[in-house]
């Protein structure tokens, strides 16, 4: 069996999650420099959880109704 993936004529919500995604990332870079800077001076942070990829993200959800909520 193969499967073929080809992109969408209409890539809106790719874009969006894309930017999504980027915007989380950096996010999550700018937090772990600020607890590195935090634990330098000596303050003692609990221990970080897990981060979600997509918070708010439901996935019983389409992908249009996640777009529409985050947009």
């Amino acid at each position: 069996m193969t499967y073929h993936f080809f992109p969408s004529a209409d890539q809106s919500v790719a874009k969006v999650l894309q930017e999504q995604i980027e915007k989380h990332q950096a996010e999550e870079k700018e937090l772990i420099k600020r607890r590195k800077e935090l634990e330098a001076a000596g303050v003692k942070l609990p221990a970080s959880e897990k981060s979600v990829i997509a918070p708010g993200f439901n996935p019983k959800e389409t992908p249009e109704m996640f777009v529409s909520k985050i947009a």
